[in-house]
């Protein structure tokens, strides 16, 4: 997906007020929800009346979720062309359930990946090697040199590397032209 700026930037802008208030909810329960650990919707109603959110959680996550759903046309032409290559290609993501669920399904995004490997299910993130070795443990007979991570983070990449993957930093979709 594309985006102009974080969603918590966003939601500091939208609602005026400051960024300090909103990134302590990011660093903490956040992160948990991208474990699977916290339920987002759950997590969020403490910090919604700090936020000078009046409205439902439901109301919320529609906002934040409608706020970042612009697709990075160029990049599915990139795993459109993967495909016919015969390569599998993977969304994998850091992320909690609903936002998930909205990117795969509302947004569409499954009907241009094979598979779809979310931290919220795994229990790691991106940057952890337990993401990679359950990763591996689903794709198993696939030999893992025969996957390639592409991320736009090098931390990502660096870790899918050292679990045994190779690995591609995404900057741009002519970064993947070597393919």
């Amino acid at each position: 997906l594309k985006r102009e700026m974080y969603f918590s930037e966003r939601l500091a802008k939208d609602q005026n007020i400051d960024l300090e208030i909103i990134l302590p909810f990011f660093k903490d329960e956040f992160s948990l929800c991208k474990k699977g650990k916290l339920d987002l919707k759950q997590a969020i109603i403490p910090y919604l009346h700090s936020w000078n959110w009046s409205g439902s959680v439901e109301d919320f996550l529609e906002y934040w979720f409608q706020s970042e759903r612009d697709i990075n046309l160029d990049f599915l032409e990139k795993i459109a062309t993967f495909h016919k290559k015969g390569y599998l290609c993977s969304l994998i993501t850091n992320n909690e359930k609903y936002r998930i669920n909205y990117i795969w399904n509302t947004l569409g995004i499954k009907d241009h990946f094979d598979y779809m490997f979310a931290s919220c299910e795994l229990g790691f993130e991106k940057s952890e090697s337990g993401f990679w070795k359950e990763v591996e443990k689903i794709l198993i007979p696939i030999d893992t040199k025969q996957l390639l991570a592409i991320d736009h983070e090098e931390k990502n990449v660096r870790c899918a590397i050292d679990s045994g993957l190779s690995g591609l930093i995404y900057t741009a979709p002519s970064s993947l032209d070597c393919l």
